[in-house]
């Protein structure tokens, strides 16, 4: 049986012993002093001896060792029981004795036997488990040290192995006599060792050495050998080029460097090619060396036959007001990708439109392109360049002139005040002078610009409410569903109605049919929560039309009649002082913009 098996019926075998003689085995028995355990070599063997200071009855101890240095050989025992377990693998015996009338103190227990004494140091831990009446928590643990005999050495052996592409590995290895299981072994690269160094193009001649860490293996040296030359290695080349960045390049070479030897030359003459992309001539420059391919580039700036020309620029008052540019652009700028105008203010990009996307005005031979001008910003100056996709300038002409560095410089201002002053039409210098007055009112009302320095003309402050005509329309009470109506004119930019409406709890946008002038209409949701409606783009002409929005909740109906003249004179009559002015202005603007386009009845 195993060892705790052995110790548990040895000791009811014992019991009545034990029960018998209970009164004098009262005592707490102590280990032996560790220093006093002792592996005692025999020859071939080593022997532990198990010892109590004390008359013991019965005990049960763990011996660990380690079984690759020792080898376990069996258990003596001086007891009248006694068994033992060995896992001879993990290097653990465990030994129970039992003994009705006690091992006498400093005789040996049991003696545990191991075969060949280590060649090296080792230790053997001792751990008593149980002792006497005390079967359970017992941990006393003790070192049994083990000199070992020292290794007998056989001879050694060196083993070169070839490498690739090139190169030796060398393995050193001994096997003591005493213990074949111990081997000592190491293995290192040998290094190439050159007597006369090879070149780039001349062979050299060496030998390998090897060099061991362990002292007891010897350098080792092979034969004297022939060292291939290195062969060169080239670095990236220099580039010749023959020509200039204003007449264009001719010629090209690479010129390459041996990175291991600077006399050492190659020039290569080039290949040469030039395509145009994108308003430059790129030229470049190819070598096939050294199984490589090699390429260099120059790009200089193309000479166009024709420049881009600013033809004309207007003023347009149909919806939101915007600055219209005719552009005649050759074909070899259409066809280059990304090329665009750049709107520009106070030297930052405002907006971009490419050449393959502008409006192509067949009549005038030219493109159109546009920018939209918010109405306190009529007098904002606005710069336009043409540009590759690179954002370099294309050539750029007006009037003949190069404006190629500076771009063009216009405002809406600069084109009102231009027609105020040379315009032979009344009705167009009407026009301009009510736009400059409706933008000079929205400047201080927005608070724009050197605005504090401004005032609006006697002409708008002369303006009443009555002669807005009728006012905003409105149905008395809600509907079911709805908590509010707004309305209001936006000045800012465009002129727009917009309808805003804010929902009941619980209530859905869906639950509603919407109908703007008789259509069907959608109502697009805010930030702020409410939903709104909007009649966008208004001309300036046209802010006097009537426009009818229903809301029905599928019983009832709420109906609101608005234009851009009634929101004004609702303004006129309770808003800001500054309000009060731009809504005049606005009537003003309305009244020359419907006479010059003939929409005023």
């Amino acid at each position: 049986p195993e060892a705790e098996g052995g110790l548990q019926a040895a000791r009811n075998f014992i019991s009545p012993v034990i029960r018998d003689t209970s009164a004098k085995i009262n005592v707490e028995l102590k280990p032996r002093d560790p220093d006093e355990t002792k592996a005692v070599p025999v020859n071939s063997q080593v022997t532990v001896s198990l010892i109590e200071e004390e008359n013991t009855t019965n005990a049960k101890y763990e011996i660990s060792y380690d079984p690759s240095i020792l080898s376990f050989d069996r258990v003596d025992f001086n007891a009248a029981f006694g068994s033992f377990f060995a896992d001879e693998e993990k290097g653990i015996i465990i030994i129970a004795f039992a003994d009705a009338a006690g091992i006498e103190a400093g005789k040996a227990i049991a003696s545990v036997f191991f075969e060949l004494p280590a060649c090296e140091d080792t230790m053997i831990g001792v751990s008593t488990k149980e002792r006497n009446r005390t079967l359970a928590g017992i941990e006393e643990n003790f070192d049994v040290s083990v000199q070992g005999v020292g290794h007998k050495w056989g001879k050694i052996v060196y083993e070169w192995k070839p490498l690739k592409p090139q190169g030796y590995e060398v393995t050193a290895s001994r096997v003591c006599e005493s213990n074949p299981a111990h081997i000592e072994t190491e293995t290192v690269a040998a290094k190439l060792k050159a007597i006369v160094e090879p070149g780039c193009e001349n062979n050299g001649t060496g030998y390998y050495e090897a060099m061991f860490e362990n002292p007891a293996f010897e350098p080792q040296v092979s034969d004297k050998l022939l060292i291939p030359a290195t062969g060169h290695r080239w670095g990236e080349p220099e580039w010749i080029w023959t020509g200039d960045e204003e007449n264009g390049y001719t010629a090209a070479a690479a010129k390459f460097i041996c990175e291991k030897n600077k006399e050492h030359e190659k020039e290569i003459e080039a290949e040469l090619t030039v395509e145009q992309i994108d308003g430059f001539n790129i030229y470049t420059a190819s070598v096939e060396f050294d199984g490589k391919t090699y390429k260099d580039t120059k790009q200089v700036k193309a000479v166009f036959a024709e420049p881009i020309t600013l033809r004309s620029k207007t003023l347009m008052f149909e919806g939101q007001v915007r600055i219209r540019y005719r552009i005649v652009i050759p074909e070899e700028f259409l066809e280059m990708e990304g090329a665009a105008l750049v709107f520009e203010k106070q030297g930052v990009e405002v907006a971009r439109t490419l050449f393959s996307e502008a409006e192509r005005d067949d009549m005038n031979g030219c493109y159109l392109f546009y920018i939209g001008i918010r109405t306190p910003e009529f007098a904002d100056e606005i710069v336009i360049r043409p540009v590759d996709k690179n954002n370099d300038p294309l050539p750029f002409m007006y009037e003949g002139e190069d404006i190629t560095d500076t771009g063009y410089t216009y405002s809406a201002k600069m084109y009102a005040e231009s027609r105020i002053e040379n315009s032979s039409d009344p009705l167009m210098v009407a026009l301009a002078q009510a736009y400059c007055d409706s933008s000079l009112a929205a400047q201080i009302y927005f608070q724009y610009g050197d605005w504090t320095s401004l005032t609006v003309s006697d002409a708008v402050k002369a303006v009443t409410a009555d002669q807005l005509g009728p006012d905003t329309e409105k149905s008395e009470n809600l509907i079911a569903g709805l908590t509010a109506v707004k309305n209001t004119v936006i000045f800012e930019s465009e002129h727009a109605i917009s309808i805003r409406l804010t929902l009941a709890k619980g209530k859905s946008i869906n639950d509603f049919t919407i109908t703007r002038d008789g259509d069907t209409a959608e109502a697009e949701l805010r930030t702020d929560g409410r939903y709104e409606v909007n009649i966008p783009n208004i001309a300036a002409a046209e802010l006097g039309i009537r426009h009818e929005i229903t809301i029905s909740n599928g019983t009832d109906t709420y109906t609101i009649v608005i234009s851009g003249l009634s929101y004004a004179k609702a303004k006129i009559g309770n808003g800001s002082e500054s309000m009060k002015n731009l809504a005049r202005a606005m009537y003003l603007y309305y009244k020359a913009a419907a006479a010059y386009f003939r929409t005023d009845n």
